[in-house]
């Protein structure tokens, strides 16, 4: 493998897109993590409900409150399917569907925290190689001192 001259200049600006693509994949992490955690949540909701057959349970509405709620149907519920639209199905093929969405996501997150992960080492080493520059400038401008014994 060829080694390759980059000069300090060049190296800051393979820094600056290498450091927005670290954004954009701690973005991409944090989006896949909310859509985890919401698909979580509405899997143990509905086994909760599946549970408890009277149909009452607390729910959280956010901001650490719960509230108490009563499902008149513990048995079917409705998820989306399309922008629109609405799929009526027993809530233990929703779970079952929940489960896999909740695979997909963990996959996805793995994936995607593994692209970060790679892409922060990057960052680590240019940033590396750029105070490797740094201490370079600075003992090459120091000047050294010669005595001179009499």
């Amino acid at each position: 493998m060829a080694q390759q001259r980059i000069s300090e200049k060049e190296l800051m600006q393979v820094l600056k897109r290498e450091q927005q693509n670290l954004a954009s994949k701690e973005a991409l992490v944090e989006r896949i993590l909310g859509l985890l955690k919401e698909t979580t949540i509405a899997k143990e909701i509905l086994n909760e409900m599946k549970q408890n057959k009277s149909g009452k349970m607390q729910v959280s509405i956010g901001a650490s409150v719960l509230v108490e709620v009563e499902a008149k149907e513990t048995t079917k519920c409705k998820r989306a399917f399309a922008e629109s639209g609405y799929l009526e199905e027993s809530t233990e093929d929703t779970i079952k569907w929940l489960a896999e969405r909740e695979e997909h996501f963990r996959k996805e997150f793995e994936s995607a925290q593994t692209a970060y992960t790679t892409v922060h080492q990057r960052v680590t080493e240019i940033v590396s190689v750029l105070k490797q520059f740094e201490a370079d400038r600075k003992r090459a401008s120091s000047k050294p001192v010669i005595t001179i014994s009499k």
